[in-house]
C-alpha cells in the first residue's frame, strides 16, 4: 500500500483527486482505477469512480478491495431484450473485481448524468461528496449509512451544511434520515474526539 493524502473538504465545482486517496485503498485498486478509466476514456465511454474509491477519495479512509464505476449507456449493448457490457471491458484487474453500475431509476440517472464525462489523458473522475452521499442514501444498506456517518465526522458544520442542502435538493425523501445520520455523526464525532478543518 502507498501513503497518499486524504482529502478534506468536499467539492462540488470539479472531481476529486485520486491523489487523495489513503493508506486503506490498497496500490493494485489504484492502479486499476488508472488503468480502467484509461480503457474508458480510450473507447469514448463516459464514466466517473464510485463506492468505495469515492468513499476514500472524499476523506474516510476506508478498505475497498473492488473497483465500483458509473458508466454512461455507451458501455452496453443492447440485443432484443437482453443488456450486455460491452465487448472487451473488463471485469477483473489483477485480480481486483470490477463493477459497473448502471443508474437503477430515473433520478439517479438524471443526477449522474451531470458527473459523467470522457476525461482527459491522466485524469480520473471521482464522484463528489454530495452525489455519493445521494447514491448511497438511495442504495440504503448499513455500509452506506455507515460511510455517510463517518464522511460526516471528518466535516466542518459549514461543509455538512452545504452538503446537506445539496441532498435536500436532490433527495427530498430521505431528509428525515440525512437529519439521523448528521446527528449520528456529530456524536460520535465527540465521543471519539476527532478534529475538524
Amino acid at each position: 500500500m502507498t501513503l497518499i493524502e486524504v482529502f478534506t473538504e468536499p467539492r462540488f465545482d470539479g472531481f476529486v483527486s485520486i491523489n487523495n486517496l489513503s493508506v486503506c485503498v490498497p496500490q493494485v485498486v489504484i492502479d486499476g482505477v488508472r488503468a480502467v478509466s484509461a480503457l474508458l476514456r480510450g473507447q469514448g465511454i463516459r464514466h466517473i469512480i464510485v463506492g468505495g474509491v469515492a468513499v476514500s477519495c472524499n476523506g474516510y479512509p476506508r478498505a475497498t478491495a473492488d473497483i465500483d464505476i458509473a458508466v454512461g449507456d455507451c458501455a452496453f449493448e443492447y440485443r432484443e431484450k437482453i443488456t450486455y457490457l460491452k465487448s472487451g471491458l473488463p471485469l477483473k484487474y489483477a485480480g481486483v473485481r470490477i463493477r459497473y453500475v448502471a443508474p437503477t431509476n430515473s433520478y439517479e440517472k438524471a443526477m449522474l448524468e451531470q458527473y459523467l464525462i470522457v476525461p482527459a489523458s491522466g485524469e480520473i473522475p471521482i464522484l463528489p461528496i454530495g452525489p455519493l452521499v445521494v447514491m448511497k442514501l438511495i442504495a440504503g444498506r448499513h455500509k452506506d449509512r455507515a460511510d455517510i456517518i463517518e464522511l460526516f465526522k471528518r466535516r466542518s458544520s459549514a461543509a455538512i451544511d452545504e452538503i446537506e442542502q445539496f441532498v435536500k435538493q436532490a433527495l427530498p425523501s430521505q431528509t428525515n434520515l440525512l437529519g439521523e445520520l448528521i446527528t449520528c455523526a456529530a456524536n460520535e464525532r465527540d465521543e471519539e474526539d476527532i478534529s475538524v478543518p
